[in-house]
């Protein structure tokens, strides 16, 4: 219905432009978001409304606890995947299900991310930790089966180098 009074928008173009405004509700965000940063005191009133909330929603709780861990995995392991898309790193590795891959430290030194108190960084808190870090080098994608020949290979070679060792 072109040219009809009615609609709000008479173009196509008008609506792309009036889409980019910052809605309302993102502007309401944003100064809740500043408002967290600087008064102690509502900080604190929201942290209690929200661990109420939680207490009365705990089905809602995991399950937007679950999305929330899974879209993160699905995005740091699509950004350390085989050219930036999802799947495993090792040569001609056909594997893209995310329950299968996970994070490898290219030179197995995974011992060296350590929480302060010395527990090793791993799982969900490594993707944590690589997306604020700024998607260091050092890791990459690989699938469970990788992930096993990769600590074979290693073990073989060490095994190896004492046998060389042991016999000279």
């Amino acid at each position: 219905m072109k040219g009809d009074k009615n609609m709000p928008y008479a173009s196509l173009e008008k609506r792309k432009e009036y889409d980019k405004k910052p809605t309302r509700l993102a502007k309401q965000s944003e100064r809740k978001r500043t408002r967290r940063l600087v008064d102690k005191e509502f900080r604190d009133k929201d942290n209690k409304r929200k661990a109420q909330w939680e207490k009365e929603n705990p089905r809602l709780c995991r399950r937007s606890g679950r999305k929330h861990r899974a879209k993160l995995k699905l995005e740091v392991l699509t950004h350390y995947g085989p050219k930036g898309v999802l799947g495993c790193c090792w040569k001609d590795c056909p594997i893209i299900d995310l329950d299968m891959l996970s994070l490898d430290h290219k030179k197995d030194d995974g011992n060296q991310h350590l929480w302060p108190n010395g527990e090793r960084i791993m799982g969900e808190d490594l993707y944590r930790w690589a997306k604020r870090n700024n998607y260091p080098k050092n890791l990459q994608t690989l699938c469970m089966n990788h992930q096993q020949k990769k600590k074979m290979l290693k073990v073989r070679k060490d095994s190896t180098l004492r046998d060389v060792v042991v016999n000279d």
